[in-house]
């Protein structure tokens, strides 16, 4: 809808001033009583002024041009700005894939948000934010984000982004500064750390939940509410293939299984139950590639990886002005592009090291662990509207100079007019 703007309202204030100074001129204006001994001039002046209250306040046509000009010049100052009404425009919701917000929302003093969670009561009040600035033909685009990286995306509100089952990825908070323009709507539960310049915030807030806040192959350590208490837990299971396990990465996988606890299994039948999957890309018939690490490399026959959106990092590249990863490594989840039985050559010990810290990235956290810093934190919740963006199409107007026009205009007929 169209919108008169003002980019500096602090001069606003500068308004006083004209307003007293033009009501003490027209208050000195006055004619001062003089005592006469003519009783008809009396009668006859009582008879034709005017009440008591317009005769002590006059308001010549000078001091109404002066006032008129130091009013334009204070409207002038604050820079108004007319936004003509756009069309439609695309809200982007950004919405925070940390682990917390599958945590339990806390409840408000009149019941509000009981058994949802923070991320189910983010969104509602979301939802609630953008009815009033949505108008006819507007879109609305919801993303759960990780850093930098879109995991998923709607054109309708989402019920359960995120929920806890689903963060085994150990999803990082988005970087909101790239997201804060006009627009633009975080939801998040931690909106005391954020001040958005441009986008709007619909925060859960966040109340002391104990929980599991981290994990290592078998072992746990729980916050129960006042302290952190050890849990022994099952060893995590490791897909891989048993005939690629003869391999370089599969005997530095078999070593760092025996030093972190860690079961290895066939694919087939851990299923789903899998912390970590180790896979290999369909094969070329003639394609050869390498690549190298720290003090090693590897060579063979080698495939494509699929590409991949989710975060991820690359163990191995290959040579050459291509660089096509070669090892990819992501949670729960390592991927070759290389054949099983591919050639080892230069520092083993150092291959080994690089692998065991490839699979720590990858398997840790084992099930989806909140930080005890985020169970601790309690927080009320905060909203606040989104923007609309300026439609390119329509771009707005500065009235700023009419109105500095207008102040000399007016100041030039109070100098031409008499008192």
């Amino acid at each position: 809808m169209a919108a008169l703007l003002l980019d500096a309202p602090a001069w606003l204030a500068l308004l006083a001033l004209p307003l007293a100074l033009a009501c003490w001129t027209a208050r000195s204006a006055a004619a001062p009583d003089e005592p006469t001994g003519a009783l008809e001039l009396w009668r006859a002046a009582q008879l034709e002024a005017p009440s008591s209250a317009r005769g002590a306040w006059r308001w010549p046509p000078r001091t109404l041009c002066a006032l008129a000009a130091l009013v334009a010049a204070c409207l002038a100052l604050a820079q108004p700005v007319w936004r003509p009404r756009s069309g439609p425009v695309v809200w982007s919701v950004v919405v925070d894939a940390r682990a917390a917000l599958g945590l339990p929302a806390p409840t408000e003093s009149d019941g509000r948000a009981r058994g949802q969670t923070r991320a189910q009561r983010a969104l509602e009040l979301a939802a609630g934010a953008l009815e009033p600035v949505l108008a006819a033909g507007d879109r609305v685009e919801w993303r759960l984000v990780s850093g930098e990286h879109v995991l998923a995306a709607s054109s309708t509100p989402p019920s359960d982004w995120p929920t806890l089952d689903e963060q085994l990825c150990g999803h990082a908070a988005p970087t909101w500064e790239r997201f804060d323009t006009l627009g633009t709507l975080w939801v998040t539960d931690c909106g005391a750390a954020l001040a958005p310049r441009h986008a709007g915030l619909a925060s859960s807030g966040a109340a002391p939940t104990p929980g599991v806040v981290a994990r290592w192959p078998g072992r746990a350590l729980e916050w129960d509410g006042a302290a952190n208490v050890e849990l022994v837990e099952p060893a995590p299971l490791v897909a891989l293939a048993p005939e690629a396990r003869r391999g370089p990465l599969g005997r530095a996988l078999a070593a760092w299984c025996s030093a972190r606890g860690a079961t290895l299994c066939d694919p087939a039948s851990c299923g789903d139950a899998a912390a970590l999957r180790i896979e290999f890309a369909a094969l070329d018939a003639v394609e050869r590639s390498a690549g190298e690490g720290a003090g090693w490399r590897l060579a063979g026959r080698c495939g494509v990886l699929a590409p991949n959106a989710r975060p991820h990092s690359v163990l191995l590249a290959e040579d050459g002005p291509r660089a096509r990863p070669l090892l990819r490594v992501e949670r729960g989840r390592v991927e070759s592009a290389l054949e099983p039985d591919a050639e080892l050559s230069g520092d083993g010990a150092a291959f080994a090291v690089s692998c065991a810290e490839a699979f720590d990235r990858a398997l840790l956290p084992i099930a989806p662990v909140v930080a005890l810093e985020e169970r601790q934190r309690s927080e009320a919740p905060r909203l606040s509207a989104p923007r609309r963006p300026a439609d390119p199409n329509a771009p707005p107007r500065q009235l700023a100079g009419w109105c500095a026009a207008a102040a000399a205009l007016f100041a030039v007929c109070a100098a031409a007019l008499r008192r």
